[in-house]
C-alpha cells in the first residue's frame, strides 16, 4: 500500500526537519510504502532547502515547489501529485506538529480495518 502524507509548507524552516524525522520514525513500524510530499509554497526561510537535505538521506521525501497561492491551492496540488504517483492512503499534516506523527500508526491500523 503507497501511503503519502501531504504537508503544505511556507516558512516552516523551524519545524519540518524535525517532522520528517519524526515521521520516519513512525515510519519504521508500519509494513507499508511511506511517502512524506511536502508542498511548500516558495518559503523565504530556507524551509525548501532543509527538505532538499532530507531528500539526499530519506528517499520516502518529496519536495514540490509552487508560488504561494493559499492553503487550500498547496493542498490540491499536493493530493494530485499523489495520486498521480500511485497513492492508495493520503493523509493532511500540519507541518508545525499540531498533528502528532505517533498517531500515524493508529490511523494506519484503522484504514486497515475498513
Amino acid at each position: 500500500m503507497q501511503v503519502y502524507i501531504l504537508i503544505p509548507t511556507y516558512n516552516e524552516a523551524e519545524n519540518i526537519g524535525d517532522l520528517i524525522d519524526a515521521l520516519g520514525e513512525q515510519f519504521s513500524k508500519m509494513p507499508y510504502h511511506m511517502h512524506v510530499l511536502v508542498i511548500d509554497d516558495d518559503s523565504p526561510d530556507g524551509t525548501g532547502e532543509i527538505v532538499r537535505q532530507k531528500m539526499r538521506r530519506h528517499p520516502y521525501v518529496t519536495l514540490l515547489n509552487g508560488v504561494k497561492n493559499g492553503l487550500g491551492n498547496a493542498y490540491i496540488r499536493g493530493i494530485g501529485h499523489a495520486l498521480q504517483l500511485g497513492a492508495d492512503v493520503i493523509f493532511e499534516m500540519d507541518a508545525d506538529f499540531s498533528h502528532d506523527p505517533k498517531d500515524v500508526p493508529r490511523l494506519m491500523a484503522e484504514i486497515e480495518k475498513g
